[in-house]
């Protein structure tokens, strides 16, 4: 028993409350989002005469996400894996508006550029299965880990690419890829951030978006972009895809990836949006306000760009 609580705490990141409760074998309370730690955690660890069979550092996690359940494949120590563990999704705050753009679309496409391990496309593709998924994932443990997503949910409207996604079609590029033990594989980018940590230097390919959804005949909805920084790179290689269809754009941006000169860039991208008719709105992590944004100075968070007309 100790042994298997020992490796539950390592691996899994519960609260001090909840190791506590675990520890006295007294009930779960449930989490302030309403959700229950899953009660088989409790399970598993009373459950002796299985401790040597259960391996606590991998696994699946049950997900939901409006009305369905889905899986994804789950190490503990893994911060979005977790996360979904803990609270039934990662990033609800975005999830939420992606879903009310694709409701009741009967067709259309979902561009997800920086897929990771599909805790945005898989729930949301299970949701909308008449809507087709183009996720892009550069890192290959990632990628692999978003493949055994889709399998597991049995979708067949998500198309996974094992590339990244810029302004320069055909060309392979330096990658600097987070180990795979990170807690975090998604820090992994073009750039050296200040917060990637223990890395492999790949070359990975890379495809402009124009390019890589020329062959679709159906109107691109909505375009996901979580790259570390480059985000403005991938704009400019759907410039075709953005005047055409018009769709909605969620990005990151954060001051902290800008080494230098972060003035002008935040002028192109104003220019950018402003040439192409789009307005930009924070999209805060809770709350139904999104206020207007105009770059000018330090910025760190979400944005959604929504076309005039």
């Amino acid at each position: 028993m100790e042994r298997a609580v020992r490796l539950l705490f390592k691996c899994f990141p519960l609260s001090a409350a909840i190791k506590r409760k675990i520890d006295n074998k007294r009930p779960l309370d449930p989490i302030p989002n309403g959700r229950r730690i899953e009660n088989n955690i409790e399970t598993l660890v009373n459950n002796s005469k299985n401790n040597d069979s259960i391996r606590f550092i991998d696994g699946l996690c049950v997900g939901k996400f409006k009305d369905i359940n889905y899986f994804l494949v789950c190490s503990p120590t893994d911060e979005i894996e977790a996360h979904v563990y803990e609270h039934g999704t990662w990033e609800p705050h975005l999830l939420d508006k992606v879903h009310s753009i694709l409701f009741g679309k009967k067709t259309g496409v979902f561009v997800d550029v920086g897929a990771n391990i599909g805790a945005i496309t898989v729930p949301l593709a299970k949701q909308f299965p008449d809507i087709r998924f183009i996720a892009f994932e550069p890192h290959p443990y990632v990628y692999e880990r978003f493949t055994r997503n889709v399998s597991l949910n049995g979708i067949s409207n998500v198309l996974c690419i094992n590339k990244a996604v810029g302004n320069r079609c055909g060309t392979e590029r330096q990658f600097y890829a987070q180990k795979n033990d990170s807690t975090n594989l998604g820090l992994s980018g073009f750039n050296l951030n200040y917060d990637v940590t223990d890395h492999d230097l790949i070359v990975v390919e890379s495809v402009e978006l124009d390019i890589a959804l020329s062959d679709i005949d159906d109107i691109v909805l909505a375009i996901k972009i979580d790259v570390q920084g480059t985000e403005l790179d991938v704009l400019k290689s759907a410039m075709k895809v953005i005047e055409k269809d018009k769709p909605i754009i969620f990005l990151e941006y954060e001051s902290e990836y800008i080494d230098d000169c972060e003035e002008d860039v935040q002028r192109e991208y104003m220019t950018f949006f402003e040439q192409l008719g789009y307005d930009l709105y924070y999209n805060p992590l809770s709350g139904s306000f999104l206020p207007r944004i105009e770059l000018r100075g330090y910025f760190y968070g979400d944005i959604i760009a929504f076309p005039r007309k």
